[in-house]
């Protein structure tokens, strides 16, 4: 005999997957940039610190991670959030 049972005025929480991928090519949502309809990244050219617009094809996010279909590889170097220096001392006190 099945035990299990429902209580009243309790919650749950559930994910309901509905398209899954293994094993792919996927970035930081937050790296995304887009002109009209379509996404780029900014990639790393041969000279450091020099980046180009990259367009790619995206597939399937969740929310924080997106796949890349086509543009991209795992070797290129994507362009990240720039960084903020620390605060100075002088500026540490009030």
């Amino acid at each position: 005999k099945d035990k299990s049972f429902i209580r009243a005025n309790y919650s749950a929480n559930a994910d309901i997957v509905l398209e899954r991928a293994d094993s792919v090519l996927a970035v930081e949502e937050s790296l995304l940039k887009f002109e009209k309809d379509s996404a780029y990244v900014e990639v790393e050219t041969a000279t450091p610190q020099v980046f180009e617009k990259r367009f790619v094809k995206t597939g399937l996010s969740d929310g924080i991670r997106i796949q890349v279909l086509e543009g991209l590889s795992k070797e290129d170097k994507i362009k990240g959030p720039e960084k903020k220096d620390a605060p100075k001392e002088q500026d540490k006190k009030g």
